[in-house]
Order: C-alpha cells, then sequence, then structure tokens
C-alpha cells in the first residue's frame, strides 16, 4: 500500500499495472507554462532516457503532457495520474495521448469511479498520488499556490527527494523547497547539470526508502 495517512480505497489502472512497482520519478509542473518553463521541461525531457525509469505525471496541459510525450519520445514508461474517473474525457480530447501512454508500456491510474468528474479537491488529492507514486519528485514550473505546490508538500511528507529547478537568469526568482525528512536541493541548469542527474539518479536508487513506501 501507499505510505499515506489516507492511501486510496482502490484504483482503477488503464495499461501496464506492474509499471506501478517499478522505481520512478515524478515530473509537474504548471498548466499555463512560461518559455522558460517549457524549456526545463523540454531539458529533463531529454535527460529521461538518461536515467532510464518511468515518469509520473498527472496528464494535465502544459509542463504535465510535455513530460508524459517526451517519455514517449526517450521510450520510458509513463503513469499518468487523473483527478477524474478513468473513463472520463478530461482534458477534452485527451484519448490519443492516453493510448500512447497505453501502447507504450505505461499507465492511467485514478481512485476516483468511472465517469466521475472534475473537481478542486479531486486534484489536490490526486496529487498525493503523484508524490507517493515516485521516489524523487521535480517540480518544473510552479507557484507556491498551485496543484505543484500541494503535490511538493506531499512529497516532502512522505520524505521524497525533490529537485528543484532554476535558469541561470532568474537571480531574483527564489524556488522556496518545504522542509521533509528526504533530500532536497534546487540546482541551476545549465550549469549544475551533471550534478542535478546525479542527485535523482541517487534518489531513485535509494532502495531502503523505496523498501519503506512501496506501493505494493
Amino acid at each position: 500500500m501507499l505510505h499515506l495517512d489516507d492511501p486510496p480505497h482502490w484504483l482503477f489502472v488503464q495499461g501496464n499495472a506492474e509499471v506501478l512497482s517499478v522505481p520512478s520519478i515524478a515530473i509537474v509542473g504548471t498548466r499555463d507554462p512560461s518559455s522558460d518553463g517549457l524549456w526545463l521541461a523540454e531539458y529533463v525531457g531529454l535527460t529521461l532516457s538518461h536515467w532510464g525509469h518511468p515518469t509520473v505525471s498527472g496528464l494535465a496541459l502544459g509542463i504535465d503532457q510535455s513530460i508524459h510525450n517526451a517519455s514517449l519520445t526517450a521510450k520510458v514508461p509513463t503513469i499518468a495520474v487523473l483527478g477524474t474517473g478513468i473513463t472520463a474525457d478530461y482534458p477534452k480530447n485527451i484519448g490519443p495521448i492516453r493510448e500512447k501512454i497505453v501502447d507504450a508500456g505505461g499507465a492511467v491510474i485514478t481512485e476516483y469511479l468511472p465517469g466521475e468528474s472534475y473537481s478542486a479537491m479531486n486534484f489536490v488529492r490526486r496529487n498525493r498520488l503523484q508524490a507517493a507514486l515516485a521516489r524523487a519528485l521535480i517540480p518544473v514550473e510552479w507557484k507556491e499556490r498551485s496543484g505543484t505546490a500541494h503535490t511538493v508538500r506531499y512529497a516532502a511528507g512522505l520524505g521524497r527527494a525533490i529537485a528543484g529547478l532554476r535558469l541561470p537568469t532568474w537571480d531574483h526568482r527564489p524556488i522556496n523547497l518545504p522542509a521533509g525528512r528526504g533530500p532536497r536541493q534546487v540546482f541551476t541548469v545549465p550549469g549544475q547539470d551533471e550534478a542535478f542527474r546525479d542527485f535523482v539518479e541517487r534518489s531513485v536508487r535509494d532502495d531502503q526508502r523505496y523498501r519503506q513506501t512501496s506501493f505494493l
């Protein structure tokens, strides 16, 4: 079971359920990214083949879909965690990317009943599953009041490693990561590329943490 105070009563899974037990990286971000955010998403996407681990994101417009598409390009399985029922078409016309995720060995999952629509609270609760499924979290671009911020706080509370990202031009734009039991660090890229890759790789390979928080 997920190492959560309020684990889901059930999960609906479309695709490969086994991928849920493979060490993975959650990568999330805003639905309305800036050009900087899109660049960072592309940067992380190009790094996925280096790690070779499955990814977790929320299938939302913006950063999330960029990461799912980058995962498909990198040929790593990707897990989409929905804030709706498994049969709901949200965001609208999401069918083609869902089909690609499943065909590539990934999975679309949700704790909500089939056909259940979206709500703000559903998406907040969905974010705890994204944090719990992965060993490490990379928030690409986000605001302190946002869905991504909820995922960051859940990850910190669960002791997950968190790798924040910033550009060299963001001199006056601090990235504040919450305190937690797991390691956390903000990396400037380009510049700290190797340190960023190694931090994430070490976090994903932390077998002791994974045994304590395994999905199954």
